[in-house]
């Protein structure tokens, strides 16, 4: 169909560098789609997969009839299920640089061998528009698999890391597929129908080739182009090239959406506009959350007890800043040595009650 259409559904293609991935003409980290997809309105999967059902019988009418009235309806149907896909990710990004299905069955009139051979069997076209078909179907189930067994395995294996970093993250995906790989081999074994297991994906269908990328340093280097049939192939494909470069998503820790965090960072909250607030983003809420429960902790509390017994002492006269200064620095000391557990609550505030 790619040869009538000439479209992205069919095939597209990204060149992936060692962090960073280029889509039509534009560099996005790696990660930065499988968020996306993470973070996409759901609802759009379902309008898809209903354009789609509306669409087939409109289809199967142009073929057998082949009139400029079924055309024209058909037409329709199929720009219905266009313009809900190019509101998905990575397709929306693709947007406007192919030509689309607009025209598809006039195209299809102006050339009834094309018509004819669609609907025989053993034909090229037949079998050609029964995979397009098959995967304009598909196509809804297989992104929301990707959303539910993703998020499912991020929350489960990667999100209690003690580390960040890519070889934390490659033991954390080899304990997932260690996992999967004995469900599968115990399905197999007891002869089970497992629909969860019939819905993860590990591995992806792709065409590989080798493009020159302009390297940091002004010179060239060497980056992947791989070229996909199927969207879900190219997100997880996203998903784990991120995943090696130490990127990872990671759901926030104040709004409970998912953000990319880069680099092997240990980053808990994302740049959005907080919940309840008007400008603070999720790290600045987070950030103020972290300093004050800090300073809640009992540790923290007889230090300021100190700390303003001694300004207290300072504003009165009753000692000279110099003596400030050194009586505030010893009281931190000990406030970081209590902190690291090199003194016991009781033995931290009988120092201080000395001061």
């Amino acid at each position: 169909m790619y040869a009538i259409t000439n479209d992205y559904f069919d095939s597209f293609s990204a060149i992936f560098g060692p962090g960073e991935c280029l889509l039509n003409g534009k560099w996005y980290p790696l990660g930065h789609f499988a968020v996306e997809a993470l973070e996409m309105d759901r609802s759009l999967l379902w309008k898809l997969k209903a354009a789609v059902a509306e669409f087939k019988p409109e289809l199967e009418v142009f073929l057998a009839a082949c009139t400029a009235s079924s055309a024209a309806v058909a037409q329709q149907k199929l720009d219905a299920v266009w313009a809900i896909l190019d509101q998905i990710p990575v397709y929306k990004n693709l947007r406007g640089s192919f030509s689309g299905s607009q025209g598809l069955f006039h195209s299809m009139r102006e050339h009834p061998d094309r018509t004819d051979d669609s609907v025989t069997d053993g034909t090229n076209f037949h079998r050609a528009l029964a995979y397009w078909l098959d995967r304009l179907e598909r196509l809804p189930d297989a992104v929301d698999d990707f959303i539910g067994n993703t998020s499912l395995m991020l929350g489960d294996y990667f999100e209690d890391l003690p580390a960040r970093s890519p070889a934390a993250y490659a033991e954390a995906y080899e304990k997932y597929r260690r996992t999967m790989d004995a469900a599968f081999q115990y399905a197999e074994e007891e002869d089970e129908v497992d629909e969860d297991l019939d819905s993860i994906q590990l591995d992806f269908p792709v065409r590989l080739g080798f493009r020159a990328m302009a390297a940091k340093d002004g010179g060239a280097v060497f980056g992947e182009e791989l070229t996909f049939n199927e969207l879900a192939s190219f997100l997880y494909t996203d998903l784990y090239k991120g995943m090696a470069a130490g990127n990872v998503p990671r759901r926030c820790h104040n709004c409970r959406h998912f953000f990319l965090a880069i680099g092997g960072h240990d980053t808990v909250y994302c740049n959005r506009i907080a919940p309840d607030e008007a400008k603070r983003t999720c790290r600045q809420v987070g950030a103020h959350k972290k300093e004050k429960r800090k300073n809640e902790s009992p540790i923290h509390k007889e230090y300021f007890k100190a700390y303003n017994r001694l300004k207290g002492r300072k504003s009165r006269g009753a000692i000279s800043t110099d003596k400030w200064n050194q009586q505030v620095a010893v009281i931190q000391d000990w406030r970081d040595a209590a902190l690291r557990g090199e003194l016991s609550d009781a033995e931290f505030k009988q120092k201080l009650d000395g001061v």
